[in-house]
């Protein structure tokens, strides 16, 4: 269910990252031999694994795991890194923003977080949950350090009552 959940979280935040839905229709190719973007990623992440990749738009997303965490990185034609997402568990939220998110979100919890990095550039997008009831809500929060915390997303999911 997590991992449904997490995917669902994922489709979402680059739905919203593209505006587009056809992220998801590109060809993934485990290597792009030639590629300027292959050289930039084996020298930006030297220790990455399980790489895989994905063109769209002339742009060309590697998908691989980082010391243990989840990272999306595009770069462009040329080699350049446009953006880098780390996807977690919520665990390592600076403190700050969890200090923030505990005052404006009372009793939700935090599911998922990707961080997103461009250039000088960092926000968080955040996977909150609230479970009363039969009544789920979810909410995808887009957080910066020093800023306040915004909902980009509200979700309402009914769950079946509890077996007992």
């Amino acid at each position: 269910m997590k991992k449904s959940i997490s995917l669902v979280a994922m489709l979402i935040f680059c739905i919203a990252l593209t505006g587009s839905v056809s992220v998801f229709g590109a060809v993934e190719k485990p290597d792009l031999p030639g590629s300027k973007a292959v050289a930039s990623l084996k020298n930006d992440f030297p220790a990455a694994t399980q790489v895989t990749w994905s063109e769209h738009h002339g742009q060309y997303i590697a998908g691989f795991t980082f010391q243990r965490t989840s990272v999306l990185a595009t770069y462009d034609g040329e080699g350049t890194l446009l953006l880098t997402r780390i996807i977690s568990d919520g665990a390592d939220m600076p403190f700050d923003i969890k200090v923030k998110i505990s005052k404006d979100y009372p009793g939700y919890s935090a599911e998922d977080m990707t961080e997103c990095i461009s250039g000088n550039t960092v926000c968080y997008y955040l996977l909150l949950k609230r479970q009363r009831g039969t009544m789920v809500t979810w909410l995808r929060v887009k957080a910066a350090r020093g800023g306040y915390p915004t909902v980009v997303q509200k979700l309402f999911q009914k769950v079946p009552h509890a077996q007992g």
